[in-house]
């Protein structure tokens, strides 16, 4: 079976929130092996996959299919976090271990931009998710 698919983002702007509620972590001690990922590279992937890295992230830009959970991995060796930016209401994953996992399911089709800080600098990335097949509710 071919799957294509397409993505524009669209321009996403800073959320004015400051703060709001955390998203509860889903910690795993290893990626879960169903994770639906392409090799892509480090620019843009075809997935539900982000690898938390010490120069930001791996995809930098992921196309993920509607109704799947969008997994974040830490790579790194120190703890780190992730917020989104242009999502209501605000999303923050909270401290995410080394070698630990947190993941997020938005159930609906969006762009999402997002950050995390690591040594004074910001590194930002972006998630969009779309129907694909049958992949909706």
């Amino acid at each position: 079976m071919v799957v294509v698919a397409s993505a524009t983002l669209s321009a996403c702007s800073a959320s004015p929130h400051g703060g709001g509620p955390s998203a509860p972590p889903s910690h795993h001690a290893h990626p879960t092996p169903s994770l639906l990922q392409d090799n892509g590279n480090s620019s843009f992937a075809y997935g539900s996959f982000i690898a938390i890295t010490a120069t930001g992230f791996t995809p930098h830009t992921l196309l993920s299919p509607m109704g799947l959970p969008i997994v974040w991995r830490n790579t790194t060796d120190a703890p780190a976090w992730i917020k989104f930016d242009n999502y209501d209401p605000p999303v923050y994953s909270g401290r995410i271990a080394p070698g630990q996992t947190w993941s997020f399911n938005p159930h609906a089709e969006v762009n999402i931009k997002y950050h995390t800080v690591r040594g004074g600098r910001r590194f930002v990335a972006f998630v969009q998710t779309q129907l694909v097949g049958n992949s909706g509710p």
